[in-house]
């Protein structure tokens, strides 16, 4: 009785499986083929870089300061304004300026030597960003983002259903570990095309599941759904850092009022700016960003550098250490007025909890321990590729022309309480599982009772 109640669990578990795998398929291959490309930014960056350079003069004596490059683009876009300014790094030659023009954003490659704009392009159009922004909005804005997050849902569905199917039950006799083995190294040879693929499909999955499931539970934080009941559960808990709202709280103390704005300030030709500010004396005058580069620089923190400018006379400049190496991330807060230093926030300011989402986000992205992080990642999405193709092989060469051949449903079985605890267990985890479950239950039982109709017709 027992066996027949495991082979009936088993047919439902693999029911489910098919479904999931039907379903989540095309979007599995596209997820980790975008993944597998994101995993290599910094390379991919560094190259798009060293491209952009080449425009590069070759007298690099002289450097512009970073007032007169936002001034000078400032200047020529009257309708842009300036939102951040990303430092060059030792050796290169030009830096990144930000601006947003009519809801755009634009980034500026600028020869900090000459001045001249090596490259102009639409920030949501760089290649990286159209990448990024496949892989986690589908193109699509949240709409997107709600499809990701609910394939990625029935993604970690599919593998723990196929750990269960798949894991290996051994016989009666036979060790434990040599069954292991056969599973994980496989026989190909002397069997057929299908069970070929069945065997591949298996010993796969049992390389990389584990590794997949790591890849979609870091990936959850970014999501609408769960991302957003994340949130809430931390707030709730306490468990954020209490320098975000001390950040936002930040204001610069405002001077005595001499008619001329910061940005007035900036877009002034350097020559006029030192002569205006020579002839107004015992009043507080806005410090530029050159100012402010200069006491970052002696903070020695790592690259990527960004600088974001102050919004109003009570904002305040805002300097971040954007490194791959989270534990070295830094954001620095100063006043626009008198270039003081009002807030340092390290990462282990963060509460534990943020710190290991943060880590996570690093590991899922390939940037969390170099170059190994990658190839792991990497091996992970190709085995999520290899596991779809050979699962839509399997079920295409086994199913009659023109019909779906799903896996029947089993009657007259109770399902066991474990199983039902851990489908309401993953149905809570997994807020888009649970909705589209509820769905697929009403589909599937209106499916029945058509067929059952059709039965009885028929008779």
């Amino acid at each position: 009785m027992a066996s027949d109640n495991q082979l009936l669990l088993k047919k439902r578990i693999w029911r489910w499986h098919f479904f999931a795998g039907i379903m989540v398929i095309p979007f599995a291959i596209l997820l980790a083929a975008t993944g597998s490309i994101y995993l290599f930014k910094p390379q991919i960056e560094n190259y798009i870089e060293n491209q952009i350079n080449q425009g590069s003069i070759s007298d690099k004596q002289n450097i512009v300061s970073s007032n007169r490059l936002v001034s000078q683009i400032s200047g020529a876009n009257p309708n842009a304004s300036f939102r951040s300014y990303t430092l060059s790094k030792s050796n290169d030659p030009s830096v990144e300026i930000e601006f947003q023009e009519n809801g755009t954003r634009y980034v500026y490659w600028v020869d900090q030597h000459d001045g001249s704009v090596l490259k102009k392009e639409a920030k949501q159009e760089q290649f990286l960003n159209v990448i990024r922004d496949l892989h986690g909005e589908l193109l699509s804005g949240n709409n997107g983002s709600y499809i990701v997050e609910l394939m990625a849902s029935w993604m970690i569905v599919l593998v723990v259903t196929g750990l269960y199917l798949w894991w290996p039950k051994g016989k009666p006799g036979t060790s434990a570990i040599l069954t292991l083995k056969q599973f994980l190294l496989p026989s190909l040879s002397n069997t057929s095309t299908r069970e070929k693929y069945k065997r591949l499909h298996g010993a796969v999955g049992l390389w990389v599941s584990f590794m997949i499931l790591i890849l979609l539970l870091t990936g959850l934080p970014w999501t609408q759904v769960w991302g957003d009941g994340f949130d809430r559960v931390q707030a709730a808990m306490n468990w954020t850092s209490s320098t975000s709202a001390q950040a936002r709280a930040l204001e610069s103390k405002k001077p005595l009022n001499d008619g001329l704005s910061l940005w007035e300030r900036t877009r002034e030709d350097e020559d006029k700016q030192v002569a205006l500010e020579s002839s107004i004396t015992n009043q507080l005058q806005a410090i530029s960003m050159q100012q402010i580069i200069t006491q970052v620089s002696a903070l020695n923190l790592e690259h990527p550098i960004v600088v974001q400018p102050p919004r109003g006379e009570k904002g305040v400049w805002t300097v971040r250490s954007r490194t791959a190496n989270r534990s070295a991330r830094v954001t620095v807060h100063y006043d626009q007025w008198t270039g003081e230093e009002l807030m340092r926030a390290n990462f282990s300011d963060a509460h534990p909890v943020s710190q290991a989402v943060s880590y996570g986000i690093a590991l899922h992205e390939g940037a969390l321990f170099g170059v190994l992080n990658q190839i792991l990642g990497l091996v992970t999405t190709l085995g999520v590729i290899t596991l779809s193709i050979t699962g839509a092989v399997m079920w295409w060469s086994r199913r009659p022309n023109g019909q779906l051949a799903a896996p029947k449903k089993p009657k007259g079985y109770a399902v066991p309480r474990g199983v039902v605890a851990i489908t309401f267990g993953l149905a809570i985890f997994l807020p888009m599982v649970a909705i589209s479950l509820i769905v697929a239950l009403i589909l599937d039982f209106s499916y029945q009772k058509l067929s059952n109709g059709r039965e009885q017709v028929a008779a």
